[in-house]
């Protein structure tokens, strides 16, 4: 009787009813979504260790109010209170690559990048300075040119932006003078520009006062480019050049570890990277961009020659930089282009001495294991690629320390200008690919 008539009110409700099916329906649903969702996070969790690599990148914060991108005094001695050593040997370190970037360059080479500094600075030697009329624009005679981004033959007109009287000018036509202006028509036809002031960092780090440098010195004749008071302005030149010869060489042991390669902001377009193996035994191989292969006609096997200052100087141009030691690399891998990586060299570098040397913001890179050694008295953390920037690994890295002393109670807080950064990936993924499939290789 009772079930009889629990039927009937389900006929005499069809609606609530339905609803209420419905609801068990979607709660049974999203219970066994629940229960899959925790068993497959669980096995991922298992297999961490042998799935993902946890890289790290060591670099200084921007906390010095520098907008160069240089070193400072107080970022080098945040440096010098970390025991590198200590942390090339810590048993959670897999690899430890320090930092190792050397301004160079190619023979031959131009960048050809207009976004930059050097593609709208020029040094001109021009005469016949004059206006067409009163108040008019001034216009000017190409007799040689110190420096520019664009080649022009000598005798070309040059047109005049802005009031000389701003820079307290007044040409005479029948003099001639080395100016230092700003091209305002780089992608048109005629040479159309305005005379600046030079200011950098670099010539200013050097003792040079570039506020004490006018914009225009008179001459006499050509021989007065070799007077010592005109010696700036070659400078200036000589400084404008080499930015656009730039190439950021990185010597490294381990490409695919390497952050543009593991993070997919780079990819192999031909040929292969080197390996660990041919970096400890000090093979004479290179990676390059596109860009690079593109602009020196350059394939896989072919050899580049780099240009190379001596081993003292940093990652960054200084004032009067020469470039003495060449080099010769067979190129093995040719990666696509970026608009951060287009100027960088690879080449490879046996393990040698942890702490960085040539460096700019970044340290270095870290291989890490992805749990520790489940007798390890180390408080290093698995993290899972989603909880990947959690505090604990941060807390876990306290390089300066050696292995014997306690990571739970450091001796003092991290310098406030270092950071890590850290993620994972999956060692399957294709950045560990070390060779390309687009094109084969030419023997």
């Amino acid at each position: 009787m009772n079930t009889r008539n629990s039927i009937k009110s389900i006929y005499r409700t069809p609606v609530k009813s339905g609803l209420f099916l419905l609801l068990i329906a979607a709660v049974t649903a999203f219970l066994y979504l629940s229960i899959n969702t925790w068993f497959a996070s669980a096995a991922m969790l298992r297999d961490a260790e042998d799935v993902y690599t946890t890289i790290v990148t060591f670099k200084f914060r921007d906390t010095y109010g520098s907008s160069e991108g240089y070193k400072t005094p107080e970022m080098e001695a945040d440096a010098a209170k970390i025991d590198f050593e200590a942390m090339a040997t810590n048993e959670n370190m897999l690899l430890w690559q320090p930092s190792n970037v050397t301004f160079g360059s190619a023979q031959g080479f131009l960048s050809g990048s207009r976004d930059r500094e050097y593609a709208f600075s020029n040094v001109f030697i021009v005469t016949g300075l004059r206006q067409y009329s009163d108040g008019g624009q001034y216009v000017g005679t190409l007799v040689d040119t110190l420096y520019s981004f664009r080649e022009y033959e000598p005798g070309r007109f040059i047109f005049f932006n802005g009031d000389f009287s701003d820079i307290d000018f007044e040409p005479d036509k029948d003099a001639m003078y080395i100016i230092h202006a700003a091209d305002q028509n780089l992608e048109g036809n005629g040479i159309v520009i305005k005379i600046t002031p030079f200011y950098n960092h670099w010539a200013e780090a050097a003792g040079i006062d570039t506020q004490a440098i006018k914009p225009y010195y008179e001459i006499t004749d050509m021989a007065d480019l070799q007077r010592e008071e005109v010696q700036i302005y070659r400078e200036i030149a000589e400084y404008y050049g080499a930015m656009n010869r730039a190439l950021s060489v990185h010597r490294v042991h381990d490409l695919a570890d390497i952050e543009e390669f593991h993070q997919h902001h780079v990819e192999l377009l031909a040929g292969r990277i080197f390996t660990p193996e041919e970096a400890e035994a000090g093979e004479k191989l290179v990676v390059i961009s596109q860009n690079i292969a593109k602009r020196q006609e350059l394939e896989i096997g072919d050899e580049l020659t780099i240009l190379l200052p001596d081993s003292d100087t940093e990652a960054f141009y200084e004032w009067g930089l020469e470039l003495p030691i060449e080099e010769t690399y067979t190129i093995v891998g040719i990666v696509t282009y970026h608009e951060d990586y287009h100027k960088n060299i690879y080449i490879p570098s046996p393990k040698g001495d942890p702490t960085p040397v040539h460096y700019d913001m970044e340290l270095g890179q870290a291989t890490l294991k992805t749990a520790p050694p489940t007798n390890s008295s180390t408080p290093w953390h698995r993290t899972s690629p989603t909880t990947s920037g959690s505090t604990s690994m941060t807390k876990a890295m306290k390089p300066w320390q050696t292995p014997s002393e306690s990571y739970k109670t450091p001796p003092s807080p991290y310098p406030p200008s270092l950071s890590w950064s850290f993620w994972q990936y999956s060692s399957s993924s294709p950045s560990n690919t070390r060779t390309a499939s687009k094109k084969p290789s030419r023997s």
